[in-house]
């Protein structure tokens, strides 16, 4: 019985020995794992992106959202000392802490988040992020109105904080501006040109503008003016040459011009109207200045033609042209050349009526100038010239002439004889 006390003393120094042994070996382990499972991860938006930069109503746009795990890693330190070994042991432990996201939502006025493709409302179960990575989430979303909005993300996140960050979107209802530089009149099948400015008034900046004639029954050149990219406040200028067929409706009239352009991946257009009078055209016209009312054939008629050129352009290689055939014209025809509008030349031409018959002639001429479509014809200018009888001529000139001759002597005669009298009356007296 003595010796049973001792026997108890020994089992329970090695129990105590067996529990001393089991903490050095788990001891570090387990104070790590308590420590961080008391560290919760820190998850934040870093940076988001809106595209396009400034929506307009009913556009559709994407936000981008970047998040991440703000903690890069776990450390813990632990310092021991055994009771038999004076010595301390010092241990240090390093264990990540991931961030689970459960889900992330995009919630907010003003906008829609809508479905397309990949891009969903929300995303479920987006998984673990670990210490310092970051990832990326899109949202597609759709303008219901004008104004500044804070739509937030809330991100949920297992055993730890959950997150709500504001995104700012902005939807401006301004659009694109074209204004016209363009005459009040233009004539048919005159080549008038009509000069365009488009400014974009939008905070952002638009892309793939090009500006496009809309108006049916007339010729554009060119077709259509692309401008590619344009900056808030950038103003554009652009001409066409526009040229009216013989269809468009004479009188008050108008012509469109529409700007088409991308606000992101959303097609825009603005349009603009020109009011004018379409009147019929004269191009270069001939406008008959001197020229004989008879001639006796054989004479030498001179004539001059007024030219002048009504079109809004420049009428070039202009070339005024006889057409009435059988006479000989000094020259056969009169080179102008380039006319600019407003434009007047006197074309002048000498004619030998030789051949020319009797009665009235109708004189024919017309200019041929080119333009930007070819070479064009004026219209036809006629002056009616009388070719008198050659033998009905002379006996009028010869009758005149006897009447005149005749009555001249026989006046003087009179006069004389008349004065003769008087004298011998007098003198008769005298001698009496």
């Amino acid at each position: 019985m003595g010796r049973l006390p001792g026997v108890i003393a020994l089992k329970l120094r090695a129990v105590c020995l067996s529990l001393m042994l089991f903490t050095l070996l788990f001891y570090p382990t387990a104070t790590a794992a308590a420590a961080a499972a008391g560290q919760r991860p820190t998850v934040m938006v870093t940076e988001y992106n809106v595209y396009p930069d400034v929506l307009m109503p009913g556009d559709t746009g994407t936000i981008t959202v970047t998040i991440s795990n703000m903690e890069e890693q776990a450390r813990q330190t632990e310092t021991t000392k055994r009771e038999e070994d004076p010595e301390t042991i010092t241990t240090e432990t390093t264990m990540s802490i991931n961030a689970r996201m459960e889900s992330i939502h995009l919630f907010g006025k003003g906008i829609e988040v809508v479905t397309t493709g990949d891009l969903r409302e929300e995303y479920l179960n987006v998984g673990d992020l670990g210490p310092g990575k970051s990832t990326t989430i899109s949202f597609a979303i759709k303008a219901i109105e004008a104004g500044t909005f804070f739509p937030y993300v809330r991100i949920a996140v297992k055993e730890g904080n959950d997150v709500r960050f504001p995104l700012q979107v902005k939807v401006d209802a301004s659009d694109v501006k074209i204004s016209a530089d363009a005459p009040s009149s233009i004539a048919v099948g005159e080549i008038t040109t009509i000069g365009l400015t488009v400014l974009n008034t939008r905070r952002n900046t638009i892309e793939a503008v090009r500006l496009v004639p809309v108006t049916k029954g007339v010729k554009f050149s060119p077709s259509e003016v692309p401008i590619g990219t344009m900056a808030p406040d950038e103003l554009v200028n652009a001409h066409f040459d526009s040229t009216l067929g013989d269809s468009f409706a004479r009188g008050e009239n108008e012509i469109a011009f529409t700007v088409e352009y991308k606000n992101g991946d959303n097609y825009h257009e603005s349009s603009c109207t020109i009011p004018i009078e379409v009147v019929d055209g004269y191009g270069v016209r001939l406008i008959a200045s001197t020229f004989p009312s008879s001639v006796v054939p054989g004479e030498m008629a001179e004539i001059e033609l007024d030219t002048v050129n009504t079109r809004s352009d420049e009428a070039k290689s202009a070339i005024v042209v006889p057409l009435t055939e059988g006479l000989v014209y000094q020259p056969s025809e009169y080179y102008i050349g380039n006319m600019r509008p407003g434009d007047l030349y006197t074309a002048r031409f000498t004619i030998d009526t030789t051949n020319m018959n009797t009665g009235v002639n109708n004189l024919d001429f017309k200019v041929i100038y080119r333009d930007a479509n070819g070479y064009q014809d004026s219209d036809v200018c006629t002056l009616p010239l009388n070719a008198l009888v050659m033998g009905g001529a002379a006996k009028a000139t010869t009758a005149s002439s006897v009447s005149a001759g005749s009555i001249l002597p026989l006046a003087v005669i009179l006069v004389l004889t008349a004065l003769g009298l008087v004298l011998y009356v007098r003198l008769r007296k005298r001698n009496q």
